[in-house]
């Protein structure tokens, strides 16, 4: 379903986020980009709507997701995650990229709620 131009495209977005790790704003504006990116090329409509209409909530979570991250380890393997999505995207296994997708949502979900657990509020 992806053209090669899609793929240049998240392949383009990514390396951005590599650069940007340590910039929060910036990452999460690629990281939403990248989102889009992906729910375009799937050629799914509902997909895509929901994402845009999504976007605020999303943008909020990715935020959160990165606050939550306390060691250079785990902000490295958001991106890591995030270049094997794009890979298995390009490669046209939709089991690996599932298992990205699974496995960066199930840490963002961890990382949210250690987060929560160490806070003074909690």
């Amino acid at each position: 379903r992806r053209t090669v131009a899609e793929i240049a495209e998240m392949r383009r977005v990514v390396m951005q986020m590599r650069d940007h790790l340590h910039d929060s704003l910036e990452y999460t504006e690629l990281d939403l980009k990248l989102h889009f990116l992906i729910a375009s090329a799937s050629r799914n409509t509902l997909m895509l709507y929901l994402i845009q209409s999504i976007r605020d909530v999303l943008r909020s979570t990715i935020k959160e997701g990165l606050r939550s991250r306390f060691s250079e380890v785990q902000i490295r393997r958001v991106q890591e995650l995030h270049e094997a999505l794009v890979d298995a995207i390009e490669a046209g296994d939709s089991t690996s990229a599932g298992s990205a997708m699974a496995a960066h949502f199930d840490d963002a979900i961890d990382a949210i709620y250690r987060s929560m657990l160490q806070s003074p509020d909690s």
